[in-house]
């Protein structure tokens, strides 16, 4: 005799989905806004040119731009949750060991692996919320992780250059390193998903196909053509890196005139848009 034991459906709980990604996208904000101030003090305790700084920056960002790319693929065979959870764990743990660096080469390893822990953030972390927030919540849903972005990019910009001051740079490494691996635990622990976007994009054909689709939608094109151009001079890294080492090193600012003032720049950068 044949039993059919029926599988209960996965119970999502999408408000929580939301808290954990937006505190993890806080984090995520603050450690961006935090690293150019690491970045002048490795100069001097490591004895590094600009010219290293800016190539590490470079390279972190570049790396991490590609994996991101990789999601389109990535999330076809493995679950949003882990590519967001064991990301944050690696993130933190990557963005802490750099407290332990006694050179460059010894921090820039557990730093390009930081950012490309980080790089799940934005495109499967919201993802995931468009996928279990129902279509007339969803504009909420990715407002509000955008908003938790915003709100750690003001409270860095504000208490960075105190908190360096306050603990160094190795102690502010590990401040905001513990918080993004515990909060990765977490969304392993508790956020679920239905699976039910990786089955229809596995359904709809190969990842080629999918991009074919994108090229060929002339409006698709220009929106990413836009969104590429205008990535290189907004947003977080190496353009505030820049900044902050012509305020420190052209302009010859001392620490707290400039402190101040990449904070301003960073704080009105969130409204003014």
């Amino acid at each position: 005799m044949r039993h059919d034991i029926r599988v209960p459906p996965v119970q999502i709980h999408p408000m929580r989905s939301l808290g954990l990604l937006s505190v993890a996208h806080a984090i995520n904000h603050a450690q961006a806004v935090l690293l150019p101030l690491i970045f002048l003090k490795i100069i001097d305790e490591f004895g590094v040119g600009v010219v290293s700084i800016a190539f590490l920056a470079a390279i972190g960002a570049f790396l991490s731009g590609m994996v991101q790319l990789s999601y389109a693929g990535l999330t076809r065979v493995v679950s949003r949750r882990r590519l967001l959870g064991f990301g944050g764990v690696l993130s933190g743990g990557g963005f802490a060991l750099q407290a332990f660096a006694t050179g460059l080469a010894s921090f820039a390893i557990p730093n390009i692996a930081s950012r490309i822990g980080g790089s799940p953030q934005h495109p499967v972390g919201n993802g995931l919320l468009a996928e279990q927030f129902p279509a007339t919540r969803r504009g909420f849903a990715i407002s509000a992780h955008i908003a938790g972005g915003n709100v750690g990019t003001v409270v860095i910009a504000l208490i960075g250059a105190p908190l360096i001051l306050a603990v160094g740079w190795r102690g502010a490494a590990i401040a905001f390193g513990l918080p993004a691996i515990a909060v990765g635990i977490l969304i392993l622990l508790f956020v679920r998903e239905r699976g039910t976007d990786r089955a229809a994009a596995r359904a709809s054909g190969t990842v080629r196909a999918a991009f074919g689709r994108i090229l060929r939608d002339r409006d698709l094109r220009w929106l990413y053509l836009t969104a590429a151009l205008g990535g290189g001079g907004r947003g977080l890294g190496v353009v505030n890196l820049f900044a902050l080492i012509y305020m420190t090193r052209v302009l010859g600012l001392d620490e707290g005139t400039s402190g101040l003032m990449y904070g301003v720049l960073i704080v009105f950068s969130v409204p003014m848009p």
